[in-house]
Order: C-alpha cells, then sequence, then structure tokens
C-alpha cells in the first residue's frame, strides 16, 4: 500500500482537497472512514478511493481528526488492514 496524505483541506480550491487511496498492486476490499464517536462518514471500495470531506449524506464535516481503516488484498496475498488518522482542516 503507498502513503497518502494524512492531512487534507477540503476548501475548493483545487489544492490538496480530497483524501485518496493508492494501491500498487493489489485490490482495495472495503475501507471507512469513522468520526470521533465511531459513526461512520465514509466508506470506500475499488472504484471510489476518494473522500471530499463529506458526510455520506453529502454535508460538510467539521474540522478535525478521523479515524480510517482499510481491508486490501496485496497481488497474491492473503487480505491485510491498515488504520490510521486523517485530519480536516478547512
Amino acid at each position: 500500500m503507498k502513503n497518502f496524505r494524512s492531512l487534507f483541506t477540503p476548501d475548493g480550491d483545487f489544492t490538496n482537497d480530497t483524501f485518496r487511496v493508492e494501491l500498487l498492486g493489489g485490490k482495495l476490499d472495503e475501507g471507512y472512514i469513522f468520526n470521533r464517536w465511531g459513526n461512520e462518514i465514509k466508506r470506500f471500495d475499488n472504484d471510489n478511493r476518494e473522500w471530499d470531506g463529506k458526510t455520506t449524506s453529502g454535508e460538510p464535516v467539521q474540522d478535525g481528526v478521523y479515524t480510517y481503516i482499510l481491508f486490501y488484498t496485496p497481488t497474491n496475498k492473503i487480505r491485510e488492514t491498515v488504520h490510521g488518522f486523517v485530519t480536516v482542516i478547512r
């Protein structure tokens, strides 16, 4: 799995506006972003790997730190998990 930004600024200036999951060889099975209360904010799959800082209902999230967890399968390997934090600053 390729490293990706852990901070982004979805403020519409076309610079660093999204959080994107990038894989080099393999498939993203599923992934999630949660708020501090454990509520699911975003769901990822292999065809949808980008977050624009909005909830699933289209509302902008508040500035803050969000948790991500990703389940992926590297080429010719078993399923793996990675998790961490992403910061939103507007």
